[in-house]
């Protein structure tokens, strides 16, 4: 664990001129410097490097993977709940707007007055809707 904690820490110090060979033979040099499979290192620094250097890449591959997936959810998810919302919203309109209809025929029947209903805050189309409805309510009879 040692030798990849130096490897990482070795490639976050470089910041932007980042190079993972060098990073990774500073880091057996550490290590051999350090007594930390000492042997090992010496004899082996090629295989090492190109063994991290693949192992590295690949890990790095499947995390820009995984971010892109994820930004691809989140994107599919905003937008299901965009969907979701302008329906819900559509039916919670049609419901107050219904609900609105009502009252102004209310008002309506009671004796208000346009200029009333306009004062009481409701929508002109609601206003010549009620007034449309009470029309053929009272022409039908």
């Amino acid at each position: 664990m040692y030798f990849v904690n130096c490897v990482r820490d070795y490639l976050k110090n470089q910041g932007e001129n980042r190079d993972l060979e060098t990073a990774i033979r500073t880091a057996i040099k550490d290590c051999i410097d350090n007594h930390i499979l000492e042997d090992f290192f010496r004899e082996n620094v090629e295989k090492v490097v190109k063994v991290m250097v693949l192992d590295y890449t690949w890990e790095r591959r499947e995390e820009l993977i995984r971010e892109e997936e994820y930004e691809d959810g989140k994107q599919a998810g905003i937008e299901i709940g965009k969907r979701t919302g302008i329906e819900i919203g559509t039916e919670q309109g049609i419901a107050q707007g219904t609900s609105l209809l009502e009252a102004a025929i209310e008002d309506l029947c009671a004796g208000k007055t346009i200029t009333e209903l306009e004062a009481a805050g409701y929508d002109q189309k609601i206003i010549q809707k009620a007034q449309n409805i009470i029309n053929k309510h009272f022409n039908k009879e």
